[in-house]
């Protein structure tokens, strides 16, 4: 019952409070909210490493949306689009939508040794789907751009609290 009730509130609770920060903190606000939720499961060796792991993908996300998006646009010379789509929005769609959960989940795995990438490929494959869906409705119905961090973060933070805590109560030890 707590499990579950963790599984849903902590993704609420990211949800929240998004509304109340700064851009460059959202990072921080969603760790600590899923550490101070997760504080039986999480010691301070895999709370800082998961900070860490966070702002890493969170830096990497941007600057592949960045460089991407603008590079693309720099090379092509004209206003490229498909549909009402221009080459901005799809490299945001490609960056946060895609490569940034998979990154996220992914530098988790590498620092955290409790979480596998790999054994939790089908639930964040799910997630992506869920957060390139919503990225396609948010830009094909003009909502304000600000709501595809809200998913992001409301998906990952479900998935990742899904995987807390079913990968961390399958292992007594980190694994090597």
């Amino acid at each position: 019952m707590i499990k579950t009730a963790k599984i849903i509130i902590v993704p609420i609770l990211c949800l929240l409070s998004l509304s109340f920060i700064n851009f460059w903190i959202i990072p921080l606000i969603f760790c600590l909210v899923i550490t101070l939720c997760n504080l039986k499961e999480f010691n301070s060796e895999i709370t800082f490493k998961f900070f860490i792991a966070s702002y890493i993908s969170f830096i990497i996300g941007i600057l592949v949306y960045s460089l991407t998006g603008n590079l693309l646009e720099l090379l092509l010379e004209e206003k490229f689009q498909i549909g009402k789509w221009d080459i901005v929005d799809i490299s945001y769609l490609v960056a946060v939508g895609i490569i940034s959960p998979m990154l996220f989940f992914y530098m988790n795995s590498l620092f955290i040794k409790k979480i596998s990438f790999f054994n939790n490929l089908i639930k964040i494959l799910i997630g992506v789907i869920i957060i390139s869906v919503a990225l396609i409705i948010i830009y094909s119905y003009d909502i304000h751009s600000d709501f595809g961090f809200k998913i992001w973060q409301f998906v990952v933070a479900f998935i990742l609290q899904f995987i807390i805590l079913n990968d961390f109560d399958n292992t007594s030890e980190i694994k090597t």
